[in-house]
C-alpha cells in the first residue's frame, strides 16, 4: 500500500492539472478507510470536472457519518493489492466500480492493439462485478468512458 501511495503521489505531481490523479488517489483513501481524505481527493477531481467525483465525495462523507463500512471487492486480489486499489466498493444500496481495462488474472495487459477484444474483456470483468453483488448490467445506471487523448 505505501509503494501505491507513493506511485499516486508522483501522478498528482507529473499531471496535476488532470483529475484522474486525484480521483485515484482517493481510491487509495476510500482502501484505507480514511474517508476525510477520501473525500477531500474526490472534491478535487469533482472540481476538476470529473463529474462523478462529485457523488463519490458524498459516499466517502456518508462513510464517515454512518455506521455503514464499505463493502470492497477486489477481482484480481494481487494486482489490486500491489496497486492499491479495489475494483469495486459498496457503501449502503449503491457500490462504484472502478475504471476497466484489459488484462488477464496476473494484471498483463491483453488483447493489446485490438480495442474491440479489449471492450469484450473489460466488460466480462465488469459483469462478474456485478455478478458478485447480485446485480446485471440492467441495474447500472451511469458509465464513463475515458480514452486517451
Amino acid at each position: 500500500m505505501d509503494k501505491a501511495k507513493t506511485a499516486f503521489e508522483k501522478y498528482i505531481t507529473l499531471a496535476s492539472k488532470e483529475a484522474n490523479p486525484y480521483d485515484s488517489m482517493e481510491e487509495y483513501y476510500m482502501v484505507n478507510k480514511d474517508y476525510a481524505k477520501s473525500a477531500k481527493y474526490y472534491d478535487k477531481a469533482a472540481a476538476m470536472g470529473m463529474t462523478i467525483s462529485k457523488e463519490r465525495a458524498d459516499k466517502a462523507r456518508a462513510a464517515m457519518n454512518t455506521s455503514e463500512a464499505p463493502e470492497y471487492f477486489q477481482l484480481r486480489p494481487e494486482t489490486e493489492q500491489a496497486f492499491g486499489y479495489s475494483h469495486a466498493v459498496k457503501i449502503g444500496n449503491h457500490i462504484t466500480v472502478s475504471g476497466a481495462v484489459s488484462m488477464d488474472d496476473a494484471g498483463n495487459p491483453t488483447a493489446v492493439g485490438d480495442f474491440e477484444q479489449q471492450m469484450k474483456s473489460c466488460y466480462s470483468d465488469l459483469k462478474k462485478v456485478l455478478k458478485h453483488y447480485d446485480c446485471t448490467f440492467d441495474d447500472v445506471y451511469m458509465e464513463n468512458i475515458l480514452r486517451p487523448i
